[in-house]
């Protein structure tokens, strides 16, 4: 729990954690508990639960986890690489197929067109992703083969797959040099001196500033998205709305939290993968059917990855613009000021990332998935989709609102002990914001 700061004192850590607020500041345990829950979270779904629709002969579906296994193979986040390196190449390849669907040819008859959409949307993805993704090239090989060979031979098919292979050159080319490669993300960063609210490396790698490169990324739709899009500044440190945050992590983001609730610890844990991993799943379910056609469904996909990597390079470009320290930092610094939360021992519940606090990319990315996907298929979905985490293998939980899926961003990072609420919730309405703005130009 917390320690009062003392004032121009050194303190040693003691054996054990004295139970303490400073007056004036006191959040009790029931209020931080109401606080942190917010909304109610959903239940969590059987293990046995039916995750995702098998794959069929759709097309689009076949595609789609071709994709995703490609972007498995690149390991990301490994290697240096990003979730953004995974959102550029959903973008990229789904964005040609896009462009090659929409260049067919005047004149067509019904089967003509369906043919010739076959031809491009297989053919562009294929060669997207793998140039992209050399190493992909089994997967993506065996899914055009797959794809391509039901679509009878015709002019329009043969027309398709060039419009297809032209159309991913393209796209390829017009994104090289974008300053979303590993080494661009990740350009060298030199700390700043140490100072109170300032970042500096975390323990217990502290390691060095990561992605600090991104936010000078070229965007997909909005053209110097990082300039137009800057998050509001952050509370001051010495802020009630700080202090009140500092106290939140404290009591439900520590590692040994004895507030926290099992269910909460959960979702910190779910949470903790990459909002690219969970969303494209989210995303599956409302393209799974063929009730709708090929064009709209790839659209949605292309979209969904060009809007969502626009926020994360804004996201990231603020993060470094205003270099806010992590909440484990700001816990065990002894500012001297009697109000705000001290804890030297202090440790999150998941590893605190190497870069700055302020604004959150999960929270961010969330918030501009659930404005793109009421944009795409409504203000909430037409029925109740589950998901698993790669950072909690084993378990499913069921969503059936898009909000919700947002709330628990919010929460986890709080109950992960890496994020203050404030941020998070601030995060949210900055992502919103970017994705409205691209579904606007996109349109």
């Amino acid at each position: 729990m917390l320690y009062c700061r003392a004032v121009n004192s050194t303190l040693s850590t003691p054996a054990r954690r004295p139970s303490r607020f400073r007056s004036g500041r006191r959040l009790t345990v029931a209020a931080l508990s109401a606080l942190a829950i917010g909304a109610a979270a959903p239940t969590a779904a059987s293990a046995d639960a039916s995750l995702l629709p098998s794959p069929s002969s759709d097309i689009v579906l076949n595609w789609y986890d071709a994709t995703s296994t490609a972007v498995d193979i690149a390991g990301y986040p490994a290697a240096g690489n990003t979730q953004i390196a995974a959102s550029r190449t959903w973008a990229i390849a789904w964005g040609a197929a896009d462009s090659a669907i929409k260049a067919a040819p005047a004149g067509l008859t019904p089967k003509g067109r369906d043919a010739y959409t076959r031809a491009a949307f297989a053919t562009a993805v294929h060669d997207a992703v793998l140039y992209l993704i050399p190493a992909a090239k089994a997967a993506v090989n065996a899914t055009l083969q797959k794809t391509l060979r039901p679509v009878p031979g015709s002019a329009a098919k043969t027309a398709g797959k060039v419009a297809g292979a032209k159309a991913a050159a393209a796209a390829v080319k017009a994104r090289k040099g974008d300053g979303l490669d590993p080494a661009a993300i990740n350009a060298p960063f030199t700390p700043p001196t140490p100072a109170l609210g300032v970042w500096r490396p975390t323990p217990p790698a502290f390691a060095g500033a990561v992605q600090s490169g991104q936010g000078s990324a070229k965007p997909f739709i909005i053209k110097d998205v990082a300039a137009k899009f800057v998050a509001p500044e952050p509370p001051a440190i010495d802020s009630p709305t700080e202090i009140a945050d500092l106290q939140e992590v404290d009591a439900l983001g520590s590692a040994i939290s004895a507030t926290r609730t099992p269910q909460q610890t959960e979702v910190a844990k779910f949470w903790a993968q990459t909002s690219v991993n969970a969303f494209t799943q989210v995303l599956r379910t409302q393209i799974t059917g063929a009730g709708r056609p090929i064009a709209e469904r790839v659209h949605d996909v292309a979209l969904f990855h060009e809007v969502t990597t626009d926020a994360q390079i804004a996201i990231y470009a603020s993060k470094y613009k205003y270099l806010r320290w992590r909440p484990i930092t700001a816990l065990r610094t002894d500012d001297g000021n009697p109000d705000t939360p001290y804890d030297p021992t202090f440790t999150s519940l998941i590893a605190t990332p190497a870069h700055p606090e302020y604004p959150s990319g999960h929270a961010g990315y969330a918030g501009a998935a659930e404005a793109t996907l009421a944009a795409l298929f409504g203000a909430k979905p037409k029925a109740q989709f589950t998901i698993t985490s790669s950072a909690l293998p084993g378990t499913y939980r069921n969503y059936d609102a898009w909000s919700t899926l947002t709330q628990e961003n919010v929460d986890a990072r709080v109950w992960s002990g890496i994020h203050l609420r404030s941020t998070d919730v601030t995060s949210v309405a900055f992502g919103k914001s970017i994705a409205a703005a691209a579904l606007k130009e996109a349109s």
